[in-house]
């Protein structure tokens, strides 16, 4: 004679018993508790750079300008065969440069836009 199969929850023992439901259900649990610690670590917010970031923004602003000055005035120092004087005054205009960036820099930054992003045009106050 065939042989009926055994249905879960069945009056003759086919299916779990409560002791199986209740470890299975204990796994899924933490299982889902596992997903969720982890899911809150990657939406969890970045770690606050932007004190760091302006610092190095206010740095290169300045060298950058300044570098870019003394080259631009020792090469036509070079070109021209006038030593210093090319030299003095494009680092004063350099140095002129990277103030001039390094406010806009400064405004940028308490008008709350981001680090990396300029203000958008016409937004900078005209009195200053």
């Amino acid at each position: 004679m065939a042989r009926e199969p055994k249905l879960p929850g069945s009056a003759d023992g086919g299916g779990p018993d409560d002791g199986e439901l209740a470890r299975r259900l204990e796994r899924l649990s933490q299982k889902l508790d596992d997903e969720k610690r982890e899911q809150a670590v990657k939406d969890a917010p970045a770690v606050d750079t932007g004190n760091a970031a302006l610092v190095f923004r206010f740095a290169s602003e300045f060298v950058a300008g300044v570098l870019v000055g003394g080259l631009i005035g020792w090469g036509i120092d070079w070109a021209l065969g006038t030593k210093p004087i090319a030299m003095i005054v494009f680092l004063l205009l350099g140095f002129a440069a990277a103030l001039t960036n390094m406010v806009r820099v400064a405004k940028a930054a308490q008008a709350g836009v981001p680090v990396g992003q300029d203000m958008p045009a016409g937004d900078e106050d005209e009195d200053a």
